[in-house]
């Protein structure tokens, strides 16, 4: 592991770390394979994930809501979880790593929305904000663009502007502005 020099929410490896403060450009000197091996051993146990994905839906308030219940209900709660139990490394493909960046974004809405003191909130959040846009990155978002994609960036640039601190919001914005344009990509704007 390389010492990048930022302290890590939630101890996630420097790799992971710089995957996400690189997105959305992947940087060259990380194993995606190490990386998938990492993302996956943060998966909540499926009862916390559960409270999170409902604080994320009851709490948060969307301007936009870019993802239903159902959805991570029917297509991503599957993706990283069988039998109950957070998925092996062997199950994550870099075809269902959006899914789990997404799901990862609700997690992150979900502290957001449910922790009461902003010390663990912000811990808590980064970690999986960072695990988001660290699997978005393995993903790759402009080779592989999709709604999925697109339903990940929005959720993200909307938590950053809920903490509302000057770096995030103009992170915010530039992220909003790529989901946007990820979305004209997968012409989600055609008729």
């Amino acid at each position: 592991m390389m010492d990048i020099g930022v302290k890590s929410p939630g101890n996630l490896p420097s790799e992971l770390l710089l995957a996400s403060q690189m997105f959305p450009f992947a940087p060259p000197c990380y194993s995606k394979d190490d990386c998938m091996k990492e993302v996956v051993k943060h998966i909540p146990s499926l009862s916390e994930a559960l409270e999170l994905i409902h604080a994320s839906f009851q709490h948060a308030t969307h301007v936009v809501a870019p993802v239903e219940p159902t959805q991570i209900a029917e297509e991503t709660i599957p993706v990283a979880y069988r039998d109950g139990e957070p998925v092996k490394v062997e199950a994550v493909t870099t075809q269902n790593l959006a899914d789990l960046a997404l799901l990862f974004a609700v997690f992150a809405s979900g502290y957001i929305t449910r922790s009461t003191s902003s010390q663990a909130r912000d811990i808590d959040h980064s970690k999986f904000h960072y695990l988001a846009k660290a699997s978005l990155n393995m993903h790759g978002i402009f080779d592989k663009g999709s709604i999925v994609t697109c339903q990940t960036l929005l959720l993200i640039g909307m938590c950053e502007m809920r903490l509302g601190r000057g770096a995030f919001r103009d992170a915010s914005w530039r992220i909003t502005n790529m989901a946007f344009t990820v979305a004209a990509s997968v012409s989600l704007f055609s008729n």
